[in-house]
């Protein structure tokens, strides 16, 4: 017995005792602080990281930690309980916390609505504490109101493209229905700010198809879009993000300005899909426009001078989003676009083969669908091929002019991602009164 003091296994033996003593108190203290102060983010693998770098400084340096409190209790936890008995309370409290917690923050369905300038979409998703858990369903209806208003004489929307909505609003309803949707909601976009009938007709929506749909500004789109891109990539770092959302009438490009992402800032104008391929048709040919004009075949010359109309007319990007942009460029981290089937991106996606872009394979793209017939390009695989030229003309100009390097394409369906965790946002629309945009 006396040799094993005086051995050399003593040393080892002790040093390895005290470690797993130490190890035993670091995860109960972890679990406790967690468990007792953090129920939310109990799960959460950055919390339990951080946390877990403080107890273990506090366990290295025998720190004696004040006594703790358990909310609904005045009884303290002190340092010199027994093990079990701080376990013990702790379960206790886990559960007490787990199920009140679960009880003000039910799972939820609902059904969020993107009436676009081109296409009304809707997700029946299941939602948790503003999280996307599933998609139920998820579709979306050829619906061209930018195409119809750009040919109107009056500045309206017609009476044929509003029953096309009706009846695409009447057949999401029931499906939202069928699917047990506790709420349905969601906004529309540029086109009903520029035409004349557009808040008439949404009231008619709320009022007769009771979908709770808004007029959003530019800028409630470039949140959207942005909530949207995180939700579609699965992308955490906020700091890291610029979200490229792009529609039939307008495009947004957003970042945040702080860590959690409550703050944002974007870059807008009122340049879409169906604006370049009426540009194309009214000033580059300075052919007379309406809503049944042939593109294709599209000359290499005619699309550059489309590209360089459209970068002539934007406004100089706004400073943080530009900063941000340059940022991504320098580090090499891609820019985040997202859309549907039929967005530029896709577009771009079809002809380059990749959802990964530069100016120059966009470049290359667009010119590559130049003086090709609807019909060779429908045979590649393009589902809108009328429109490819005028939509990949949009996303290299913008491209060009805000100095991207680098962009990652995932598909979504439209915003409605970002919708369905913005109910409250969204409701509070319905005090606000969007300025109109001028139809010019």
């Amino acid at each position: 017995m006396l040799l094993f003091f005086f051995s050399p296994l003593l040393l080892p033996f002790l040093l390895f005792l005290l470690l797993f003593v130490q190890v035993v108190l670091l995860y109960s203290i972890i679990d406790f602080i967690i468990i007792m102060f953090m129920p939310a983010l109990a799960i959460t693998r950055s919390s339990r990281a951080s946390v877990t770098s403080f107890c273990y400084r506090a366990v290295r340096t025998s720190a004696r930690l004040p006594p703790l409190r358990t909310k609904g209790t005045s009884a303290p936890f002190k340092p010199n309980q027994s093990l079990l008995s701080c376990v013990n309370r702790a379960t206790a409290a886990r559960n007490t916390a787990t199920a009140r917690y679960t009880a003000t923050m039910a799972t939820r369905i609902v059904a969020a609505f993107d009436i676009g300038s081109g296409k009304t979409k809707m997700d029946v998703v299941e939602v948790h504490d503003n999280v996307v858990l599933r998609t139920l369903f998820s579709e979306q209806r050829n619906v061209p109101f930018a195409r119809y208003f750009e040919a109107s004489l009056d500045n309206t929307l017609s009476a044929e493209v509003l029953d096309m909505c009706r009846a695409a609003i009447a057949e999401f309803k029931d499906v939202a229905q069928k699917h047990g949707a506790e709420s349905l909601f969601g906004v529309a976009t540029q086109v009903f700010r520029r035409a004349a009938n557009g808040e008439a007709f949404l009231k008619e929506l709320r009022e007769v198809y009771e979908v709770q749909v808004f007029l959003a500004t530019q800028r409630m789109e470039g949140i959207l879009g942005f909530r949207t891109a995180l939700a579609a990539s699965g992308i955490t770092d906020v700091d890291r993000v610029v979200s490229y959302d792009s529609g039939a009438a307008s495009f947004q490009i957003c970042v945040a300005l702080d860590h959690r992402g409550t703050s944002l800032d974007a870059y807008e104008a009122p340049w879409g899909a169906m604006v370049a391929f009426s540009k194309l048709v009214t000033v580059v040919r300075k052919h007379p426009y309406d809503p049944h004009t042939k593109a294709n075949p599209v000359e290499p010359n005619e699309a550059l001078a489309l590209v360089e109309y459209i970068m002539s007319s934007l406004e100089p990007c706004d400073p943080a989003v530009q900063s941000r942009i340059d940022t991504c460029a320098s580090l090499d981290i891609p820019i985040a676009a997202y859309g549907d089937v039929t967005s530029i991106f896709s577009m771009a996606s079809i002809a380059c083969k990749s959802r990964d872009f530069t100016p120059s394979t966009l470049r290359d793209a667009l010119l590559s669908a130049c003086n090709q017939t609807t019909e060779q390009l429908a045979e590649q695989g393009f589902p809108t091929p009328e429109y490819v030229v005028p939509k990949l003309c949009l996303f290299y100009a913008v491209v060009s002019f805000t100095r991207m390097k680098q962009i990652n394409f995932t598909p979504s369906n439209g915003n409605c991602l970002g919708i369905a965790i913005s109910e409250a946002d969204i409701l509070q629309l319905a005090s606000t009164s969007p300025p109109k945009v001028s139809a010019t």
